[in-house]
């Protein structure tokens, strides 16, 4: 087989791939928790998201990219699901922004919730703790 025939076919091959990861993460119907944090003088916020499959995501609101990470461990991803019902945090209610700001928002049957704050004394240590443990996830995948 001709390599240029080859060439194309993988390169035609990871386009489609992409595409529909990124597809799949705009028409997933089940739950995501999605964790974020950015701001100040360039506004930039970075998200990484989790879904319920334990496909993950992480989105750049400045380049408007949203990239696959990978598949997080099934025990892990219902895990951090479990905990964040445990804590309530998709019924959570904060709204305290400041220049540089952390978040967690959960989608559930298109419904959303977000939890917003900038300084640490504003949230409860729960709270904290769900945030630190999902990013120490996510270094896996940087």
């Amino acid at each position: 087989m001709d390599r240029k025939y080859i060439l194309f076919i993988s390169i035609l091959v990871s386009f489609f791939s992409c595409k529909s990861m990124e597809q799949s993460f705009d028409d997933y119907k089940g739950k995501i928790i999605t964790i974020g944090f950015g701001g100040g003088f360039t506004g930039e916020y970075k998200e990484y998201s989790l879904l319920e499959n334990g496909d993950m995501f992480l989105y750049n609101t400045t380049s408007k990219k949203r990239t696959y990470l990978g598949k997080v461990e099934k025990n892990v991803a219902e895990q951090m699901f479990e905990n964040s019902k445990m804590l309530n945090l998709p019924k959570y209610r904060l709204n305290k922004p400041g220049n540089m700001n952390k978040y967690i928002k959960f989608r559930i049957n298109q419904v959303e919730n977000k939890i917003l704050w900038s300084k640490s004394e504003d949230i409860n240590s729960d709270l904290n703790t769900f945030y630190k443990v999902f990013l120490n996830n996510v270094k896996k995948y940087k």
